[in-house]
């Protein structure tokens, strides 16, 4: 999947080169209009962002309130610090799993310049791809301007590009070799009312294609004996499981059979136990393969 990095890593660093001279240039310019940060202050700023952005610090501190934020491969700009944190943070927790890795940073009189590593797996939708479970590595570039300080903007050169490729490249996680092991999930049901179409709410999960929010939809109504019938599993990611419960209404114990569904559910085939927990929580165990 990989072949490509150390080409992508060659052109980053001569791109690097080439933008450093622009930002010397920038900065000569800069230093006519207002008085810019010395090298050592710009270093100790970006040091102090860096260590916060890498061990999930409260990096969002080091940006100014008007920051500007561009991705080339994306439309658009994102203005404001607030926005800028909730853009970074949904690339990394959201639409990926994944942490930033630097590499090289060079820093002049309020410029700095740095390589890094975007490491991690694809968890949700991202330039219109779905989930796919796919496991990324993409080198990219960012080039900072700074003030009083603080970070007035942020370039990031071909993170999207980057990813993009591998997303495009790879196959997903569901379309190859089956996976299997384990299923551990928790719901309560303090939704449910026994009626078709009522629910409950996955609390807790270990397997990561069906996450915590994912609701639980019974399609017909519970009988004065218990529970005999379809359901559907509706994900926060859009994909859907297929199942069948008997739930025994004396003991609250039975079976749950998920075979089939939608998107990285298209092949899951599961057969699961029924326990009940402190009401209204439910647990689910058993193998699984999808």
């Amino acid at each position: 999947m990989y072949a490509n990095i150390g080409k992508a890593t060659l052109l980053l660093r001569l791109s690097l080169l080439v933008m450093l001279g622009t930002i010397a240039t920038r900065a000569d310019v800069i230093a006519q209009e207002a008085s810019p940060m010395t090298v050592d202050e710009t270093r100790a700023t970006m040091e102090a962002y860096a260590d916060a952005l890498l061990e999930g610090g409260a990096y969002e501190t080091y940006f100014a309130d008007d920051v500007v934020v561009t991705m080339t491969g994306l439309p658009g700009e994102i203005t404001g610090s607030a926005e800028a944190k909730a853009a970074i943070d949904a690339l990394h927790h959201e639409q990926f799993d994944a942490k930033p890795e630097l590499t090289t940073l060079v820093v002049g009189e309020g410029t700095a310049a740095a390589e890094l590593m975007f490491v991690g797996t694809h968890t949700g939708e991202f330039a219109g791809i779905a989930a796919t479970g796919i496991a990324v590595e993409v080198p990219y570039s960012v080039f900072y301007e700074l003030a009083d300080g603080k970070i007035t903007a942020l370039r990031i050169y071909a993170l999207a590009e980057g990813l993009i490729q591998q997303l495009q490249a790879a196959p997903a996680t569901g379309s190859g070799t089956p996976q299997s092991g384990t299923m551990h999930v928790t719901k309560e049901c303090s939704e449910y009312t026994g009626e078709a179409g009522s629910f409950c709410t996955i609390t807790s999960s270990n397997f990561d294609a069906i996450p915590s929010g994912s609701t639980v939809v019974y399609t017909e109504a519970a009988t004065a004996t218990g529970v005999d019938t379809d359901l559907v599993i509706n994900t926060p990611n859009g994909d859907t499981a297929y199942g069948h419960v008997v739930l025994d209404g004396a003991t609250q114990t039975g079976t749950v059979t998920l075979a089939g569904g939608t998107g990285q559910l298209a092949n899951i085939a599961a057969d699961l136990a029924v326990a009940p927990l402190e009401a209204p929580n439910y647990s689910w165990d058993g193998p699984y393969s999808y």
